[in-house]
């Protein structure tokens, strides 16, 4: 957990009035008084520290109040707790990948959760972002060869990117070889791209393996 300080400013205040942050419930949509203060000049501010808790996006106003009567309301600010969730769950929020099971790379076998095609550049898999994605980062741990059963000969060079408007970040590697990448992601509308180099097309697929594949969200599903 980290600690977040907030601030809220008033000006043309009352001795006597008080100065609320509320917070609001994702569960029921209703507010609650989560810290207050009584007012000594007519113009000052308050800093609060929170604890942040589980991995959402938390709506925050203040209020000026006089007893029960609210004098002034401040815009909603957005409150965003980010935490590690699995990629698997960004994938199938975002492509709906969920095919999964056993890929042989190199001399060793891997647990995979979505397997994408990477042949020629023409003919291979180009996904866009379906939905604007919370995430910060993407980091896949992935293989590619031409038969998940093993095939040592696969000497491929595979490229994963994803773009984001103009920028674009590759990761390439050769078959049967384990590639560790991570992404950074700025919530702009995004492409997955995945081939094998220019001249080779012996129908490799990229593999993207359960263990050490994560993304960084505001939320459980990265969107």
């Amino acid at each position: 957990m980290a600690t977040v300080q907030v601030t809220v400013c008033w000006v043309g205040a009352q001795r006597g009035d008080t100065v609320e942050l509320d917070e609001q419930s994702l569960a029921s949509l209703l507010w609650k008084s989560t810290s207050r203060e009584t007012i000594s000049a007519a113009k000052g501010c308050k800093q609060w520290a929170r604890t942040s808790g589980a991995i959402g996006d938390y709506p925050y106003r203040a209020e000026v109040r006089k007893g029960r009567s609210v004098l002034g309301t401040s815009p909603i600010m957005i409150e965003r707790t980010f935490g590690t969730i699995s990629a698997a769950s960004l994938f199938n929020s975002e492509f709906g990948c969920r095919g999964s099971g056993t890929v042989a790379s190199g001399a060793q076998t891997y647990s995979y959760f979505c397997s994408l095609s990477a042949g020629p550049k023409s003919q291979s898999d180009y996904l866009t972002f379906s939905h604007p994605t919370t995430c910060r980062s993407l980091t896949l741990s992935m293989t590619a060869t031409g038969n998940a059963k093993g095939n040592p000969a696969d000497n491929s060079t595979v490229v994963v990117e994803i773009q984001q408007g103009n920028e674009v970040q590759p990761a390439i590697f050769n078959d049967n070889q384990l590639e560790n990448f991570t992404y950074h992601l700025n919530g702009d509308s995004a492409a997955l791209n995945i081939w094998d180099n220019p001249g080779n097309s012996d129908g490799d697929a990229a593999y993207f393996l359960t263990n050490g594949s994560t993304a960084y969200c505001s939320s459980s599903t990265g969107i």
